[in-house]
C-alpha cells in the first residue's frame, strides 16, 4: 500500500471542480487524505495553476480560500533551483513543468505520483506514477 502520494493538478482539479466522470476516483483520494489513510504531496507551482484556472477559466470568485483549504490537505513543496536545473538536463520527460514535479516529488521520497497524464510522466528514476483509477484499485476502494 502506498501512503506518501503526490499528487498532480488534473486530480486536485477533477477533485475541486468536480469534474466527471473523474470526480470520483479523486473523492476515495481525498477522503483517504482526509482520514489520514494518505499523507499527500503536490508542488507550490501546483498551487499557483490551480488558484489560476480556477479564478480564471473556472470563475470561481472564493480561488483563495479553496487553495487555503487545500493547503491544509496537502503540503505544497517548494520548486528549488534544483529541480528546474535536473528538470532542464532531464530529456525523458519531454514536459518541463511535469519533470519539475518528478524531482520534486522524488526529493520528498513519495511512494509515488497520482495524475491522470501518464505518458507525459514516465521515467526511468524509480517514480511509480499511476492513473487516480488505477490508485483506487491498488487500494480496493471501487
Amino acid at each position: 500500500m502506498y501512503k506518501k502520494v503526490f499528487i498532480d493538478s488534473d486530480v486536485i482539479l477533477d477533485f475541486i471542480a468536480e469534474r466527471k466522470p473523474f470526480v470520483a476516483a479523486a473523492d476515495q483520494i481525498f477522503a483517504m487524505v482526509d482520514q489520514a489513510q494518505l499523507k499527500a504531496f503536490s508542488s507550490t507551482v501546483v498551487m499557483s495553476n490551480i488558484y489560476y484556472l480556477l479564478a480564471h477559466n473556472f470563475k470561481i470568485k472564493n480561488a483563495r480560500s479553496v487553495i487555503k483549504t487545500l493547503s491544509s490537505k496537502l503540503k505544497p513543496l517548494a520548486i528549488t533551483e534544483q529541480y528546474l536545473q535536473s528538470a532542464l538536463d532531464y530529456k525523458k520527460i519531454k514536459d518541463f513543468e511535469d519533470a519539475m514535479q518528478v524531482f520534486c516529488a522524488l526529493d520528498a521520497k513519495v511512494d509515488c505520483l497520482i495524475t491522470r497524464n501518464i505518458k507525459d510522466y514516465k521515467n526511468d528514476l524509480g517514480l511509480q506514477v499511476f492513473t487516480p483509477d488505477e490508485f483506487v484499485a491498488i487500494h480496493n476502494l471501487t
